[in-house]
């Protein structure tokens, strides 16, 4: 499964394997070329607008202060699309030399009434609440098919900006679900006797201020349950004063009884996990969270059948005695605090793991929570996870291949729970000494490659091909970002790297550059899960290099990561 990006799981929340992303995250196309289309001159109104199609990318610059570029795409009514922005990734050293980004805006077919607008100062409404860094529209529909215009300028356009590339593209899903009550209103699905039915799939809906909308699901049986929500993700809807920020809440049969709720599950879009055991007929509401934005969302709702989960066996309470496990799997048990439980799996050096626990944080009726402690081949030494969070992940980085082990234990009480382990993707594990150019290892056919920076001014360096004109992005998965660590459910993967990477031609010069600290990060909204990436434009075709170091010259075992081409 390609990681993230491009993968219709209605997003990370609704398969442990992919990063969030809701349905925004399928397969998004458009046919044509792959190479840029560069702007033309006077299109710094809708009527200069540089024409450019569905998939194909867009490249241009704002350098001036007060700079604008305007862009025309045909789209079509219907269909759902995403647009994902690269300029902090791309050119990260001129936007934080001035510290600003780029303010994103679409038009409708008039070229002057927004339609969706992210806006990082709050020049126009009461701002992102988040990092300075890229902020993409990862899903969203139009009202009719036309011409409609995408707009780049400088966030603060006192400052001058830099260049960037952006791409807009088709997303593929299949039976959305339209909300029954009309946009901009309220009182038709308020409250649970008035609750609408919802269908594992897409729901597109509308939040007006200081409504809720309620809709009820049923489960013949057993099953986990993934909701998430894109709302804040996509922008200020029409012109509003402010982001739609929700909270979800889930409740039992009466209605009345909260099972559990959310409101930042990526950035401040909510994301429920839960598992549930008794059939029957259950609530889910969308409210606010705060503030006083309206606007459109989609809900993603999948469930999960529980057959096929294994029973632990015991005795498996010591590294001798643990029971076998292997990605993919799902077991169930249960534990007290005097004995815990013990699983053993085989792993890869440069998989990157997920392990998601269900305990009495999100499965309804079980006495207490758990802890969950990963354990190196040898069977003594702890491999650092990040800590569970909402949805109750830990996730790790293996950098040696052997049997690793997972050690259930108790808070207080005895309880049951339920493992899933993951393997979220494989990558090809650095073989030393590739510090230079001339050693460099190439990255794997899926385009990763993965190692540790174990001693202080220790750098690797990846080979990789890139064609002229193609937008690359490089991707870097170490310790969690700082700027906004908007996938943060997922992120940090036990490593303490904070990563410098720079791209590098055959020569050796610098050709993109990106780093974890400082002004201006280089994380996305679609794409909030690396710790950092880097973005450029080939000249021309050839190879081309990563090189990645730590940007305080630091390392250690800890100091691991995961790269990735796309």
């Amino acid at each position: 499964m390609r990681v993230l990006r491009r993968t219709i799981v209605l997003g990370s929340a609704l398969g442990l394997g992919v990063a969030a992303c809701l349905g925004a995250c399928g397969g998004g196309g458009g046919g044509g070329s792959a190479a840029v289309v560069l702007e033309t001159g006077g299109n710094d109104s809708a009527a200069g607008a540089s024409p450019i199609s569905i998939g194909r990318p867009a490249n241009g610059s704002l350098d001036g202060t007060g700079d604008v570029d305007f862009w025309s795409v045909a789209l079509g009514a219907g269909q759902s699309y995403e647009l994902e922005l690269l300029a902090t990734r791309l050119d990260q050293v001129r936007w934080d030399a001035v510290v600003n980004a780029p303010r994103l805006t679409l038009f409708d077919t008039d070229g002057t009434t927004k339609l969706l607008e992210h806006d990082l100062g709050g020049f126009t409404s009461a701002g992102w609440g988040w990092g300075r860094h890229d902020l993409d529209f990862p899903l969203f529909r139009v009202p009719a098919s036309g011409t409609y215009f995408v707009s780049l300028r400088q966030d603060d356009g006192t400052k001058q900006g830099g260049d960037y590339v952006f791409t807009l593209r088709t997303r593929s899903l299949s039976g959305i679900q339209a909300e029954l009550e009309p946009v901009a209103s309220a009182g038709a699905n308020d409250t649970v006797l008035t609750a609408e039915t919802l269908a594992p799939g897409v729901l597109h809906g509308f939040h007006v201020d200081g409504e809720l909308d309620v809709f009820a699901f049923t489960l013949a049986a057993p099953s986990i349950v993934r909701f998430e929500l894109t709302a804040y993700r996509n922008g200020v809807w029409r012109g509003d004063d402010a982001y739609f920020d929700p909270r979800v809440r889930l409740f039992d049969q009466d209605g009345v009884t909260e099972l559990a709720s959310n409101d930042e599950a990526f950035f401040s879009d909510p994301a429920l996990h839960m598992r549930i055991t008794t059939p029957g007929t259950y609530y889910l509401q969308i409210e606010e969270a705060g503030g006083t934005g309206d606007g459109e969302y989609y809900l993603a709702y999948a469930r999960e059948s529980l057959a096929g989960t294994l029973s632990e066996s015991e005795d498996n309470d010591t590294t001798g005695t643990a029971e076998p496990l292997a990605y993919g799997q799902r077991i169930e048990g249960a534990v007290d605090a005097a004995d815990p439980d013990v699983f053993v799996f085989q792993g890869t050096a440069g998989d990157l793991v997920r392990v998601q626990t269900f305990d009495a944080a999100n499965w309804a009726g079980v006495a207490d929570t758990i802890d969950l402690e990963v354990l190196a081949p040898d069977g003594v030494t702890s491999v650092a996870a990040e800590p569970n969070r909402a949805l109750r992940v830990h996730s790790f980085l293996l950098t040696q291949t052997g049997a690793y082990f997972l050690v259930v234990g108790a808070d207080l009480a005895s309880t049951a729970y339920a493992l899933h382990l993951e393997r979220f993707l494989g990558s090809a594990f650095e073989s030393e000494n590739n510090d230079s150019l001339a050693n460099a290892d190439a990255l794997d056919v899926s385009g990763r490659g993965s190692g540790v920076l174990a001693v202080n001014n220790d750098d690797d360096f990846f080979a990789f091909s890139a064609s002229a004109g193609v937008p690359v992005t490089v991707r870097v998965h170490a310790k969690a970002a700082v700027h906004s660590d908007g996938f943060r459910e997922f992120s940090g993967h036990g490593s303490e790297l904070q990563p410098f990477v720079r791209i590098r031609n055959a020569a050796g010069g610098a050709v993109s550059t990106a780093h974890y600290g400082r002004f201006i990060g280089t994380e996305g909204v679609l794409d909030g899960l690396p710790t950092c990436s880097a973005s450029f434009v080939p000249s021309a075709s050839g190879t081309y290099y990563v090189q990645v170091e730590s940007i305080v010259n630091l390392g250690s075992a800890r100091s691991c990561y995961v790269i990735e081409k796309r």
